[in-house]
C-alpha cells in the first residue's frame, strides 16, 4: 500500500487531487513498467481517507462516471 499523500496535509480541490492522483499513478506504472505499460490489464484503485475528505475523492475519481477517470488513467 502507499500513502501518495504522505507530503501534503489536506487535498485543496478536487481539479488539484485528479492532477497529483493521476501523477501518482503515472509514476507507479512508470516503475513497474519501464514506462511502457503495455502489459498491464487492469488497476484497481482503493482510497482511504478522512471522512471530510470523502466528497473530494469521490469528485476527482468521477464516482458515479467509472468510464471517465479510466479514460484519464488510459492517456497516461
Amino acid at each position: 500500500m502507499l500513502n501518495f499523500l504522505k507530503q501534503t496535509k489536506h487535498p485543496k480541490d478536487i481539479k488539484t487531487l485528479r492532477s497529483d492522483l493521476l501523477d501518482f499513478i503515472k509514476t507507479q506504472l512508470k516503475k513497474a513498467e519501464s514506462g511502457e505499460g503495455e502489459n498491464i490489464r487492469g488497476l484497481q484503485l482503493y482510497i482511504n481517507c478522512n471522512p471530510q475528505d470523502k466528497f473530494l475523492y469521490e469528485g476527482a475519481v468521477y464516482s458515479n462516471e467509472e468510464e471517465r477517470f479510466k479514460e484519464d488513467v488510459q492517456k497516461i
